[in-house]
């Protein structure tokens, strides 16, 4: 660890980039609608997530049963039997890895910051601390209530779910007053270097990105009219995932500071300038479209009975139970705050997360952007699995 900086930046000053977002936004809700009427799921990474680890640790039982020459492996089910979590989070570490080598002439491209810029070359341990700490709430919150801001607030708000709309609103809350409270000391500075002007995007440059729908969307019946479903299903998991984490980067949703400044919501801010209303396009572009297809064709769609998915047999959605309430217990309201304590302290959720992740296996960016998320990854896992006990 670096030695403190003598001037850590407290105030986060973030311009405003409606065009970028909202085009961001859009690629991720068009990814998520994708993957309920193609593969019958919801986008959640932290669900992605959990379940990869999850299948790590089943590998490693695996291993480790057929080492010690026991005949039966491990009792529990395979935790991702057609590998389309694994894939997801494949899909997500791929598109960081384009981002990493081509960050600088997209930002040209796009005519905006893409990614937090360090004015420090290290951190100091109490921000690793902060960092592993929000890790590690949000690993546990995002267990506990079964999704996080892609899953619960992109696809479920988007079908009107119960569960979702209580989550969304308590992690929202709460990670609003956890920023107000906590987001002015040292643990969770940024040390952001000077921000620069935002302009207009490239528009051919915004129409290439939008690519990977034909591939999962024609190329996807295609390999299923030739090998069958399963791998139409995992050409979907893939990706929608690929497109998904190009929706996060045009989005700006991999900046931190961007999170924190929106969720800075405060009248002076709001008066002075310096809150940031880019998250808000995620609402307008990313959720709003999506929920008009389900009120209008797609959620009676789904409750018909005798109907199906694309490529699989069934929806794995959750359907809201009859009496509306039910869902919402404890272990969903306790998770959703957790998640929020973690999310206002840092601005770090899976998402952004795994494709900073891969951004920082290209070796291209900052060093400090892939210590922050590798600190901040190991806290997650660490609350996947724990919270993976209750």
């Amino acid at each position: 660890m670096g030695p403190r900086s003598p001037n850590p930046q407290l105030t986060l000053e973030m311009p405003f980039t409606p065009i970028q977002t909202l085009v961001g936004a859009s690629m991720l809700g068009i990814s998520a609608y994708h993957v309920l009427v193609l593969n019958g799921g919801v986008l959640g990474v932290s669900g992605f997530a959990h379940r990869t680890n999850s299948w790590v640790v089943f590998k490693f039982r695996e291993l480790t049963c057929s080492h010690t020459s026991k005949v039966d492996g491990p009792n529990d089910a395979h935790p991702d039997p057609d590998h389309l979590a694994l894939l997801a989070i494949a899909g997500l570490l791929a598109g960081g890895v384009v981002f990493g080598f081509l960050h600088r002439p997209l930002e040209r491209q796009l005519q905006a910051r893409l990614v937090d810029v360090y004015s420090t070359t290290s951190i100091t341990e109490a921000q690793a601390t902060g960092l592993a700490l929000a890790g590690f709430l949000v690993g546990i919150g995002s267990k506990l209530s079964n999704g996080c801001t892609s899953g619960h607030m992109l696809c479920g708000v988007s079908r009107l779910a119960p569960r979702s709309l209580a989550a969304t609103l308590t992690f929202f809350s709460v990670s609003v007053l956890t920023h107000l409270l906590l987001g002015q000391l040292s643990p969770f500075s940024l040390n952001l270097a000077p921000e620069q002007p935002v302009g207009l995007p490239a528009w051919y440059l915004i129409l290439f990105l939008q690519l990977p729908v034909l591939f999962y969307r024609y190329g996807a019946a295609f390999v299923n009219g030739l090998v069958g479903e399963r791998s139409a299903r995992r050409l979907v998991s893939f990706a929608t995932s690929f497109q998904f984490a190009l929706g996060l980067i045009v989005s700006g949703m991999l900046r931190p500071s961007k999170i924190l400044s929106f969720l800075h919501l405060t009248p002076t801010a709001m008066r002075d300038g310096t809150w940031d209303p880019s998250l808000a396009m995620i609402i307008l572009a990313g959720i709003l479209p999506q929920l008009l297809v389900w009120v209008l064709l797609l959620g009676d769609r789904v409750r018909q009975a005798g109907t199906r998915p694309a490529f699989a047999n069934h929806w794995s959605i959750p359907m809201p139970r009859p009496e509306w309430w039910q869902g919402i217990d404890a272990r969903l309201i306790t998770g959703a705050a957790l998640f929020g304590v973690g999310w206002g302290m840092c601005g770090i959720c899976p998402g952004p997360a795994t494709v900073l992740l891969g951004a920082g296996i290209s070796g291209q960016m900052q060093s400090q952007v892939w210590e922050r998320i590798g600190i901040w990854i190991i806290g997650f896992f660490s609350g996947g699995l724990l919270g993976g006990v209750f």
